[in-house]
């Protein structure tokens, strides 16, 4: 007899199956002793912004730090697609208090412009579909036009939805996900929770009373028992959805396979 995934047996949960751990970094892995040796591929950033050192403050040597202004070696800083650069301590700052303050308290204008995002993508595949099962020539240069502007509409709502959750620098997503190798696995495990909010059209939090932390698409799978689950990477525990609420609560009985 077996404990299937995602049941909890005397209120300790079990770990998600492979399909979704698999999806899940090792946090443990993740530490500062892993910063401080970065050798920066500078050919990919626009010359325009290195050349600005005033602006970006990079020389061979040394960079100046986007957060705190301090001058520190090129190899111990993180750099960003907009010619910015963070220091360690600055990149744990911009997750630990920006992100995830920004995400919790702003959530209502994050979640509208992320449900515009998905919206406004929706139309514009919706319309290139039209455009290409139209044999009309004007008929599908206007559906063409109209998907272009749409996707411009997605586009920018993502990027306001950015914004709103401090993942931008000069307007342009900062990518951190690069540099994850480099936080604090608690750090680490907060920026998996902002970028999986960031990418979900609906939003659903963990069912344990003490966590209630954000919990993205790609925890959630189907139990044996055809109800979903979702595992919280905060605190490890799995909730499932109360049929008669429409909530989420954590599980509160075995299902056992022969």
């Amino acid at each position: 007899m077996s404990v299937c995934h995602g049941t909890a047996s005397d209120d300790d949960p079990l770990t998600p199956p492979p399909e979704v751990s698999d999806e899940i970094p090792d946090w443990w892995e993740c530490s500062p002793q892993n910063c401080g040796d970065h050798h920066h591929e500078l050919s990919l950033l626009d010359p325009h912004k290195l050349l600005e050192a005033d602006h970006v403050g990079f020389t061979k040597h040394e960079w100046t730090c986007r957060g705190c202004g301090d001058d520190l070696p090129t190899v111990a800083m993180h750099l960003l697609p907009c010619g910015h650069a963070l220091c360690r301590l600055c990149l744990e700052d911009v997750v630990l208090v920006h992100a995830t303050r920004s995400i919790r308290s702003g959530g209502a204008l994050i979640r509208a412009c992320i449900v515009q995002a998905h919206a406004w993508h929706d139309r514009a595949i919706a319309l290139q579909h039209s455009a290409d099962a139209n044999d009309n020539e004007k008929s599908n240069k206007k559906y063409e036009k109209q998907a272009s502007e749409a996707l411009k509409m997605a586009h920018d709502a993502w990027n306001e939805a950015l914004e709103l959750a401090g993942q931008t620098c000069c307007g342009v997503d900062m990518e951190l996900g690069q540099w994850v190798g480099c936080m604090e696995p608690r750090t680490a495990r907060l920026y998996f929770v902002v970028r999986e909010a960031l990418a979900a059209r609906e939003w659903w939090r963990c069912g344990w009373p003490d966590c209630g932390e954000l919990i993205g698409p790609r925890c959630a799978w189907m139990a044996r028992e055809e109800d979903p689950r979702w595992y919280c990477v905060r605190c490890g525990g799995n909730s499932q959805q109360d049929r008669d609420s429409g909530g989420w609560r954590r599980p509160q009985y075995l299902v056992q396979a022969r």
